[in-house]
């Protein structure tokens, strides 16, 4: 590792530099004719929190080269300037890495050649001015990880803006940095709410911050305990002042305003409880409605073609008759009226919502659930509530199973295709599951047969397969030699699990793939991996959970949440919402589907079609680190993923090839420092002589071909 650059002005011949380095200044460059200029430490891009390994003087020297291709990785500026970036206007190739100085975009303008840029772990998250800047020209490529994202509506349209004009524009599909800038202190907002006898009003004002077009207005209300999900009204460009009048329904509001600018999170800007004092509370009333797909929340996302629990809580403070009641849909033109099932052993004076019977409610029919439905409660010849729910997008889950044979031994595969199928919509908001069973897939080498050894097989044939859809391997009882104790193991958002055969029928298969759908493990029974935001106690689900089989309540005190260790299980609305807007980020693909972002990469690039898989497993704590596979496959090597470590892969001809990546973890470490990775180089496999592994700036690893 070079910690000082001393002495390199006498290197009067030097063209290019390309160096691991842990510097205090970069003086030395100053006025040099060297170009292109690389200059990083392997930091773990994925954790913005942490300042750079290199903390320089100033990036000053920089503007005084002839560069048109650049690269720093982990370095900051003690002197916090990096108007540098204003005095490169030769520069073709930029990219930044763990520069969390940089937050904003205003550099474009001074970079009339620039064609290509990467940024990870900076804290840019507004990505408007690359549409008026050159990169926003055909073939060319912008590649962001960091605060912005995909879930962001103007990176959104972006995205779409650089399909129709022919460049490339990659950002992740969530934020991936701790370390981004909030819109708290951006906006100021005045807002009343109040009831009037028949609806709800409300006013606003913005009395601080900029409102352009992109800034929505959200109200949400009556949410008791679940989490904020789909507003109850959404006003999209609602400007910097307004007002909206609601229909009124329910005795009592409790209401959140909430902004979304399209930029950063959404946030609670102001909270009311409105009581409607003007009731004869003795008689029936309407309270609350609640929706129920696995989970009963009231305001969700439905999943189309599903069939879904409508109740409706009414109330009153005495003793009062049950009239009849029905449920009018519409739909497309066509209408259907549903009796639904009246309030059995009297009217409560609360609702009470872990009592099925103690609601109004009906079954809405799977066919009906679709964009567009209406729905309205009839009760006494009078509408007395009207809906149009939010129908989410139709997700369907393809499955590959593998019958393990291990060591001689085979797994004994119980799973049907309908048993998996039941299963995995009862926890999850999938609107169909298709499991197909594949031929066995035998390991019998190296005598290691532990979990984590049969995953990163099971990984291998996932890679050489090309495979973008899930692979689940059930392996055998009694065979794995470590991991004793271990029912299943997958990666969180990674398409491989495992299942051991003697827990297949049980909710293991499901916690397993709740894993590939984005989820870590919720804080009961001492797992690893956890997530931190879960909002609730760790032995409760939130609000209460729906078996359709059974058309039953579950009580949410009484379960824990499928992806936790304790029992008995079910799933949390906030689990379910989490793997819905997973879902939505990455739709699951089929069986026969292909990478068609590494096509366009190659197309955008002109790199080739076809590339060199390399995998491997990292040891840092044993001291194993070794590749696993280095084979040429048909097709385009993609876009690296950013990641702490980088291989290096020499070729016949000296040149370097680097690939940036993170890990998969192999088993119960939970660190980023071990596990499973698996990318592809741009070339094929013969033209190359050695690769290494680094880790933050560290060699821990080289082999010759």
């Amino acid at each position: 590792m070079v910690t000082d650059l001393e002495g390199i002005q006498a290197a009067t011949g030097l063209k290019s530099l390309f160096i691991n380095a842990r510097l205090t200044t970069l003086e030395p460059l100053r006025g040099m004719n060297i170009n292109p200029l690389w200059i990083g430490s392997h930091m773990n891009f994925m954790t913005v929190g942490a300042p750079a390994r290199n903390r320089v003087e100033s990036f000053a020297p920089l503007a005084t080269m002839p560069l048109t291709q650049l690269e720093l990785d982990d370095m900051e500026p003690k002197d916090g300037s990096y108007a540098f970036l204003q005095q490169l206007p030769r520069l073709r190739t930029l990219a930044l890495g763990n520069t969390r100085g940089v937050s904003d975009l205003s550099f474009l303008p001074s970079m009339p050649n620039l064609s290509i840029m990467r940024l990870t772990g900076t804290r840019v998250i507004d990505l408007r001015p690359l549409a008026n800047s050159s990169l926003a020209r055909a073939s060319n490529f912008v590649q962001i990880f960091g605060c912005a994202s995909e879930e962001q509506r103007v990176t959104q349209d972006l995205v779409q803006q650089a399909e129709q004009q022919s460049w490339l524009l990659v950002v992740s599909k969530g934020n991936t940095s701790t370390y981004c800038p909030t819109a708290d202190a951006l906006y100021d907002v005045e807002a009343v709410a109040s009831l009037s006898d028949d609806a709800v009003q409300l006013e606003w004002d913005f009395t601080k911050g900029s409102v352009d077009a992109y800034m929505n207005c959200e109200i949400h209300y009556n949410r008791s305990n679940e989490q904020l999900n789909n507003p109850d009204v959404l006003v999209e460009s609602c400007g910097a002042a307004g007002s909206l009048e609601l229909p009124k329904y329910f005795d009592r509001y409790d209401v959140q305003f909430v902004i979304d600018d399209g930029v950063y999170d959404r946030f609670v800007v102001d909270q009311f409880e409105l009581r409607d004092e003007t009731l004869d509370t003795s008689q029936l009333r309407l309270t609350d409605v609640e929706w129920g797909q696995s989970v009963i929340t009231s305001r969700p996302s439905l999943v189309p073609n599903r069939s879904v629990l409508f109740r409706a809580h009414m109330i009153a403070d005495q003793d009062v008759a049950v009239p009849d009641a029905t449920l009018l849909l519409e739909l497309n033109g066509e209408t259907h009226e549903l009796a639904m099932n009246g309030i059995a052993g009297g009217v409560p004076s609360e609702p009470e919502y872990h009592l099925l019977e103690a609601s109004y409610r009906v079954e809405i029919p799977a066919e009906w659930v679709q964009a567009g439905l209406q729905v309205s409660m009839v009760l006494n010849d009078e509408v007395i509530y009207s809906e149009t729910p939010v129908v989410g997008a139709a997700h369907k889950l393809s499955i590959s199973l593998f019958p393990m044979v291990v060591n001689g031994v085979s797994a004994e595969v119980e799973l049907t295709a309908e048993k998996a199928r039941e299963m995995l919509l009862h926890y999850f908001p999938l609107q169909d599951v298709e499991l197909r069973i594949e031929e066995p897939f035998v390991y019998d080498t190296d005598g290691d047969f532990s979990p984590s050894t049969l995953i990163n097989a099971l990984r291998d044939k996932y890679r050489l397969d090309g495979a973008q859809h899930h692979y689940h391997g059930i392996f055998p009882a009694g065979v794995v030699t470590s991991g004793l104790g271990i029912a299943g193991i997958a990666s969180q958002g990674g398409n491989v699990g495992l299942t051991i055969d003697s827990a297949q029928q049980g909710s293991t298969f499901a916690h397993e793939i709740g894993h590939n759908l984005g989820l870590g493990h919720v804080d009961c029974g001492n797992p690893d991996f956890v997530m931190r935001d879960y909002p609730y106690p760790a032995d409760t689900i939130g609000s209460n959970g729906y078996d359709a089989v059974k058309t039953q309540i579950i009580n949410k005190d009484m379960v824990k949440d499928v992806m936790s260790y304790c029992r008995p299980v079910f799933i949390s609305d906030y689990s379910f919402n989490s793997v819905q807007h997973y879902l939505d980020r990455k739709p699951p693909k089929g069986f026969d589907a292909v990478d068609g972002a590494a096509m366009a990469h190659a197309r955008a690039t002109g790199e080739p079609f076809y590339s060199t898989l390399i995998t491997g497993e990292i040891d840092q704590r044993g001291g194993q680190t070794r590749l696993r596979l280095v084979k040429d496959v048909n097709r385009p090597a993609g876009i690296a993923e950013m990641g702490p470590f980088t291989l290096v892969a020499e070729d016949v001809n000296g040149e370097l090839l680097t690939r940036t990546f993170a890990v998969e973890p192999t088993g119960n470490d939970a660190s980023e420092r071990n596990g499973y990775f698996a990318l592809q180089l741009p070339v094929q496999s013969s033209s190359l002589v050695a690769v290494r592994i680094y880790f933050e700036g560290s060699e821990i690893f080289s082999r010759k071909l």
